[in-house]
């Protein structure tokens, strides 16, 4: 298992168990001190399971209010895939940018792609977090 990932799952409280479920992954909330289960598939690829791992920590850690509405209000589920994306992308992406990657000179196309995300502009929009320079009138860039 990848540093990054337990260091996250042990961040929430969470423990990691392999099943082979039919979706691809869940949270499994417990009682008392015992920590809450993040369930994944156990047939998935081994590429698949840390995207897994981040979109349900990102359910966790966003989820908790809209969690009763989530199977019966279209909506509430919609926002709900969308904040653990972009938990998943965030992370993702800060991983990518810490392994010296250049931000500004990367196709957000083809990352998406080789990282198997398919919403292009949440790739696109968080690259940019890493690059965007304040522009000043002392500078050659700034237009008005």
């Amino acid at each position: 298992m990848d540093k990054r990932l337990r260091l996250l799952l042990d961040k929430y409280h969470l423990q990691l168990v392999y099943l082979p479920i039919e979706g691809k992954g869940y949270i499994v909330p417990t009682k008392g001190d015992i920590p809450d289960q993040l369930i994944v598939n156990s047939n998935l690829p081994d590429s698949e399971v840390p995207k897994v791992v981040l979109h349900e920590i990102g359910h966790y850690i966003h989820d908790d209010a809209t969690v009763n509405n989530y199977l019966h209000d279209y909506c509430v589920r919609i926002k709900s895939e969308s904040t653990a994306n972009q938990f998943m992308i965030r992370e993702l992406i800060k991983e990518y940018v810490d392994y010296g990657f250049d931000a500004e000179r990367v196709n957000y196309i083809n990352l998406a792609q080789n990282l198997g995300i398919k919403n292009y502009q949440d790739v696109e929009i968080e690259l940019s977090k890493y690059f965007i320079k304040e522009k000043s009138p002392d500078t050659e860039d700034f237009k008005s």
